[in-house]
């Protein structure tokens, strides 16, 4: 039972943040932090679990002048050359599921638009942390896994596949998840901000990857922390406008004017390279500077 702990020098931080989770999770030296949150979830699934990882670019650049780029959280390669795409989602936002079955198909398409051998395609995985219910009217269900099945044989094709855990909310414990590890990473990913020291430390010695994604969090400065938790706001601002804006008819020039905000401010407030702001906001540096260029704050 996590207690209702003051916050101190750790309870800065939500987890489930873009702007914390892809720092944490998402880069050359999160490797142990990754293979400590995704092996388990294999297992649940009963998939094999990751030997090792390579970090792949997580934007999928257009083929198409009419086609829309993307950018995956976290995009990953294992050593026999599976794929997997690591999402972090705190809403249930309008199209977020069929963006979640698109981005591992786009990822599996683009092996052969790369020019490998049908010999040569590997196959990808989708992995969604979502907090918020899997299914509106199956508040309890925590873990689905969902493979392309025959009808008829109900053999299963093994290419691609989506997996979606639900991250609890502050206070709840994760119900009917087989794997102890598992549980102990939804724990902490829910309950960060509320645990104690004492409880960090705890589960610090058994949940694999914590170690090294605590002692990421805690070399942020204080002044990271705060362009972090105002970046978070400002994620949160611009998902609320880009929401609002889609149902308009000026669709991207909505889109374009939310994110031209939210950089600019970003961009006021100082310590925020084009680079980070990219990764923080989820599109490409090209974007962000033409963006920031008509701002006349480049």
């Amino acid at each position: 039972m996590i207690a209702d702990a003051p916050i101190d020098d750790e309870g800065w931080v939500d987890l489930c943040s873009d702007a914390v989770f892809r720092p944490v999770f998402g880069s050359d030296d999160s490797k142990p932090c990754l293979k400590g949150l995704l092996n388990p979830i294999l297992r649940e699934a009963g998939e094999l679990e990751t030997v090792d990882l390579t970090y792949k670019n997580p934007f999928q650049f257009k083929e198409v002048k009419e086609a829309r780029e993307s950018i995956m959280d976290i995009f990953v390669e294992d050593s026999a050359g599976k794929r997997y795409n690591v999402e972090m989602q705190t809403h249930d936002h309008r199209g977020f599921t069929k963006r979640s079955i698109l981005y591992p198909m786009r990822a599996f398409v683009e092996q052969y638009a790369n020019g490998s051998d049908y010999d040569d395609i590997k196959p990808v995985l989708g992995v969604d942390l979502v907090r918020f219910p899997i299914f509106s009217k199956k508040p309890n269900v925590w873990f689905e896994f969902w493979r392309p099945t025959g009808v008829r044989t109900g053999d299963v094709l093994p290419l691609w596949g989506l997996i979606r855990v639900r991250v609890p909310f502050p206070g709840e414990t994760p119900e009917g998840i087989e794997d102890e590890e598992l549980r102990n990473w939804l724990m902490v990913l829910g309950n960060y901000s509320r645990m104690s020291k004492a409880e960090r430390d705890y589960y610090e010695t058994i949940t694999p990857g914590f170690k090294e994604a605590r002692k990421k969090l805690n070399a942020y400065t204080s002044e990271e922390r705060r362009l972090l938790q105002l970046a978070a706001v400002e994620r949160e601002m611009t998902r609320k406008a880009i929401a609002a804006d889609a149902r308009d008819e000026g669709r991207d020039e909505g889109r374009d004017e939310a994110y031209g905000s939210v950089i600019r401010n970003m961009l006021r407030m100082g310590g925020f390279t084009l680079d980070k702001i990219a990764e923080i906001v989820g599109i490409p540096v090209a974007q962000v500077e033409d963006l920031a260029n008509k701002t006349s704050l480049a």
